[in-house]
């Protein structure tokens, strides 16, 4: 049972026969550990520590050198996909005019697409309270769509993008109504 909101990456190999089954506690991308509760019929054991293990028929817990991982796990580990890349560009207010910060921007997010060999990504158009629902809708897909077209012109096959809008909801700044806020003027960009 995970018992942490933290990733936690737990590589299990059953090599020969379930009591053979050990997991392993790994860091997330941004280096933080979580905890795992390791339930058998020989007992529970809480891992809590970086590449701290556990095999079903063993009572002890061990910790596993870098080294150790990377040879019983090396193969598991490098076929584990990337984690998901993020962007925000920002848009002059009204329309689908990136600003002046954000078109510089884009040259990193071309070649964060260009770099993955086979890339998924999402595009979502927000806008601010500014003006009715309606047109916040239309304004947030049209700034979608202006990303996604620079995409596709950089060379990226329009059905590996998914486009969608969120119009004034799910702002990045709350504000009331009718109120300017550049922030959340966006369009999020994620690429896995």
């Amino acid at each position: 049972m995970i018992e942490s909101f933290f990733l936690i990456i737990a590589v299990i190999a059953a090599v020969f026969s379930p009591s053979e089954t050990t997991v392993v506690l790994l860091d997330d991308p941004d280096g933080k550990v979580g905890h795992i509760e390791f339930k058998t019929d020989s007992g529970t054991r809480v891992l809590n520590q970086l590449r701290q293990a556990a095999t079903a028929g063993d009572a002890a817990t061990r910790t596993l050198s870098a080294d150790d991982v990377k040879a019983l796990f090396g193969r598991a580990l490098s076929a584990e996909p990337e984690p998901p890349r993020r962007f925000i560009l920002y848009f002059e207010t009204g329309g689908a005019v990136l600003t002046a910060a954000s078109q510089a921007a884009l040259p990193d997010v071309v070649a964060e697409v260009q770099r993955r060999r086979v890339p998924d990504v999402a595009v979502v158009g927000h806008t601010d309270t500014v003006g009715g629902n309606d047109i916040n809708v239309r304004i947030s897909t049209q700034r979608a769509s202006v990303v996604r077209d620079i995409l596709v012109a950089a060379g990226l096959r329009r059905e590996l993008i998914e486009v969608s809008s969120h119009g004034e909801n799910n702002l990045l700044i709350k504000t009331p109504d009718n109120t300017p806020e550049p922030r959340n003027r966006r369009v999020e960009v994620t690429i896995r």
